[in-house]
C-alpha cells in the first residue's frame, strides 16, 4: 500500500526541479537486478506464472511499470513499425512479451486483463502515445473500457516544474541515477534479442514504476495519480489509424528466463561522456540547450561556460535522424573546440 505523503501548498509554484547535464552524467548508473522472463508473442503461457512472477493478487492494488518498443523507421519515413515489445514490471521482475509475428493482431489474454484491471495501477513515460499504438496495432484493444488505470508521467513531471522531463531526466531527479538509452533505436524486431537489449527494456518499464513511487513518497499519491490519470474517452476508435504499419517477417526465439543481472551495459555514448569529463576536468559548466526538429531529423546544442564567464556554443555539424546521434555529433563538435583553447 503506498504511503501518503505531503504536498507544500504552493506545489503548483514550486521551485523547478532541474538536473543539469553536467550533473547527470555523474550520477551513478541506475540498474535492474530483479527477474526478467521473455514470452515470445506466438507461445501460450500459464496466466498464473506471469501473474505469481509480477506479484499480482486479486483484490489487491498493485503498481507496474509499463513501456512499448517498436523498430525504428527509416530516415524520413511517415510511417512506424509495429509494435515489437511489451513490457511490465513489478518491483523485482519484469514480464516481455514480443509481440511480431503471425499473430501480432491479437495481444495476449493476460496483458489485455492487466491492462483493463482497475486495481493494477500502469505506469510509463508518454503512456498515452503507447496506448495509441497499441489500439492501431491490435484489432481486439478497440474499446475504450479494455484500458484502465493508466498513469502518464509526463504530464505529471510538467505539474512539478520537471526539468528535463524526459524519463532519463525524471530518474536522475527522483532516484539520483543515470538512465542509460543506448539502446533505445536498436532493431526490436532481431531474431533473438541482445542481452543489452533485454537489460533496456525492463529497465525502462521498472524505472517509471520506481519513478512513481518515489513521487508517490514525497507527495500526496492522490494529487500525484490525478495529474498523471490517463483519461478514457466514450468512443475513439474512430480516431485509430492503422495505415502506414509496416509489414515484418519474424522468427520466434525460445523462451528464457534470464538470471539477475549484476551490471548495466556500458554506455556506448562515450563523446557525451568525455565531455562531461572534460568539462568537470576544467571547471567548466556544461549546458544541454536543446534539440531542432526539422522533417523528423534533430540538431542539437550544447553550451560550454568558462572559469573566465566565456560561453563557447557548439550545434550538431549535420541533421540526423535520432535525438541521440545529434547529441554525440554536437559533443563531439563541442570536444573539438574545447581542444583547441588552453586550458
Amino acid at each position: 500500500m503506498l504511503r501518503l505523503g505531503w504536498v507544500p501548498k504552493n506545489i503548483e509554484t514550486a521551485t523547478t526541479l532541474a538536473i543539469s547535464t553536467t550533473e547527470l552524467f555523474s550520477l551513478p548508473v541506475l540498474n535492474f537486478i530483479g527477474r526478467i522472463k521473455i514470452v515470445d508473442g506466438n507461445q501460450v503461457v500459464n496466466d498464473r506464472e506471469i501473474r505469481d512472477l509480477l506479484g499480482l493478487k486479486r483484490g489487491y492494488s498493485t503498481v507496474l511499470g509499463f513501456d512499448t518498443e517498436s523498430k525504428p523507421s527509416p530516415m524520413f519515413s511517415k510511417d512506424r513499425h509495429p509494435t515489437a515489445l511489451v513490457q511490465l514490471a513489478s518491483a523485482d521482475a519484469c514480464v516481455i512479451w514480443r509481440t511480431v509475428g503471425e499473430r501480432r493482431r491479437e495481444l495476449p489474454p493476460v496483458i489485455r486483463d492487466i491492462l483493463s484491471d482497475n486495481e493494477i495501477v500502469k505506469v510509463g513515460q508518454g503512456i498515452s502515445g503507447d496506448l495509441q499504438c497499441l489500439r492501431e496495432d491490435f484489432a481486439d484493444l478497440k474499446s475504450s473500457d479494455d484500458i484502465r488505470n493508466l498513469i502518464d508521467l509526463y504530464p505529471i513531471g510538467s505539474r512539478l516544474n520537471c526539468y528535463p522531463k524526459s524519463l532519463q531526466g525524471m530518474v536522475g531527479i527522483f532516484l539520483r541515477k543515470r538512465l542509460l538509452k543506448d539502446m533505445r533505436i536498436s532493431n526490436w524486431e532481431e531474431e533473438t534479442l541482445r542481452a543489452e537489449q533485454i537489460q533496456y527494456a525492463a529497465l525502462d518499464a521498472w524505472a517509471s514504476r520506481e519513478v512513481y513511487m518515489e513521487m508517490a513518497r514525497r507527495y500526496d499519491v492522490k494529487i500525484i495519480h490525478e495529474w498523471g490519470a490517463v483519461k478514457r474517452t466514450s468512443d475513439d476508435s474512430s480516431a485509430l489509424i492503422t495505415k502506414g504499419i509496416q509489414h515484418v517477417d519474424f522468427h520466434p526465439s525460445k523462451t528464457v528466463i534470464t538470471p539477475p543481472v549484476n551490471q548495466a551495459p556500458s554506455s556506448s555514448s562515450g563523446t557525451v561522456a568525455s565531455l562531461v569529463q572534460e568539462c568537470v576536468g576544467r571547471g567548466y559548466l556544461l549546458r544541454l540547450c536543446g534539440f531542432e526538429k526539422i522533417h523528423n531529423q534533430y540538431t542539437c546544442k550544447f553550451e560550454v561556460t568558462s572559469r573566465e564567464d566565456e560561453k563557447i556554443i557548439a550545434t550538431s555539424n549535420s541533421y540526423h535522424a535520432s535525438i541521440r546521434d545529434a547529441q554525440i555529433d554536437a559533443a563531439r563538435v563541442m570536444l573539438d573546440k574545447l581542444a583547441s583553447r588552453v586550458s
